[in-house]
């Protein structure tokens, strides 16, 4: 089980981000069961799933951001979740809100894969995983690789 793959210095290490609910935390629930080390990535303080190491990360924080990779020896996946939804009209839709989507929705993904590349690298693996998106169901099976 996951604890005899602890004990044994097997386990890979994943960050989730967006993992208090939905998809993300049914991604970081369902890696920590199959043995994995899962940061789960949420903004607000006991919001993580059980199983998995509770990260603050607002993805929109470069110094949260560097926190969480810092904690991280050898990373093995990462899952960008983390992601904000507006209802509504669009005309009636200020631009400070649409620059708040983008800036967790895309550049908060951007940033995120920027600091788990050099770790991927390092070791010439690693996993990135699109849990949600056009035609991309929730911890997809889909590996997207970037020529490590």
């Amino acid at each position: 089980g996951p604890d005899r793959l602890l004990a044994a210095g097997l386990t890979r290490t994943a960050i989730v981000t967006g993992a208090s609910s939905g998809i993300g935390q049914a991604c970081a629930v369902r890696l920590a069961r199959a043995g994995w080390r899962v940061l789960a990535g949420v903004r607000r303080e006991g919001d993580a799933p059980e199983g998995t190491e509770e990260v603050l990360l607002d993805v929109t924080d470069a110094e949260q951001i560097r926190g969480v990779a810092d904690r991280v020896d050898e990373l093995n996946g990462l899952v960008n979740n983390a992601g904000i939804g507006v209802v509504g009209a669009f005309e009636a839709t200020s631009m400070a809100t649409v620059r708040e989507v983008f800036e967790t929705n895309t550049f908060g993904v951007m940033a995120m894969t920027q600091a788990a590349v050099p770790m991927f690298r390092e070791r010439r693996s690693g996993d990135r995983r699109a849990a949600r998106g056009p035609g991309r169901p929730g911890c997809s099976r889909r590996r997207h690789r970037a020529g490590w």
